[in-house]
């Protein structure tokens, strides 16, 4: 399922919705809540960049900013009508009470549930990444080659998905609700892992391509350390 989630994401963040959800949708065959949480992400991060940053260098009217919304519902339409043919209409959802669901993310899945039972050291890894991974994406920002549009909707993305997890954590242990006990949150870190390494890729390329400076070699420091624990 995971080469066809990422490469749902990818379209996503080029901007092609219906491509997306159709990479997603066999990717939810294989893991439902995988490409569940993917196909959503993508259209989430779509939906909000096509509000925060207009395409092109003059404002869209408001027919093409209507048509651009058209796709995405589009788009999100015919997930949904897949995921509930595929899946609900068959039955496949499964009614639990809450207390069952909190005993069952306690003792069979704190790993995907409970951020209070992660390590320190788990902790300070994904820290040390997540910083190398904005550094390297600052670099990509400022060359002059770079497609900005895509690269605010890589960092929205990265941005959406931190705000789940933290909605997966107040939502589980703080005040438990069965949406997020189902959504399994912290399985989205997969995505942030996916996109860190590409741009730490990336940088490296254009620090090979240019004149080293004394700034370079200190970053490379830091995407050594950032990047250890997922090499």
């Amino acid at each position: 399922a995971t080469p066809l989630l990422l490469a749902a994401l990818t379209c996503a963040l080029l901007r092609r919705p219906l491509a997306s959800v159709m990479l997603a949708a066999p990717g939810c065959l294989l893991h439902p809540l995988a490409g569940a949480h993917t196909a959503l992400l993508g259209l989430a991060t779509l939906a909000v960049a096509e509000l925060l940053w207009p395409t092109g260098s003059q404002p869209p009217s408001r027919r093409q900013r209507l048509a651009g919304f058209r796709r995405i519902l589009l788009a999100g339409l015919l997930f949904g009508g897949f995921v509930y043919g595929a899946w609900m209409a068959r039955g496949a959802e499964h009614r639990y009470d809450l207390a069952f669901m909190l005993d069952f993310a306690r003792f069979r899945s704190p790993h995907h549930h409970l951020p209070s039972q992660f390590s320190l050291g788990t902790y300070a890894a994904f820290v040390c990444f997540l910083g190398a991974t904005a550094l390297a994406w600052k670099d990509w920002y400022d060359d002059p080659a770079t497609d900005h549009g895509l690269a605010r909707r890589v960092a929205l993305c990265v941005g959406l998905i931190l705000a789940l997890l933290l909605a997966g954590y107040v939502f589980v242990e703080v005040f438990p609700t069965k949406v997020f006990l189902m959504a399994q949150t912290f399985r989205l870190v997969f995505l942030i892992k996916w996109l860190g390494l590409m741009l730490f890729g990336a940088w490296v390329a254009r620090m090979l391509g240019r004149r080293r400076s004394a700034r370079d070699w200190a970053a490379s420091g830091v995407l050594l350390l950032g990047s250890g624990p997922y090499q």
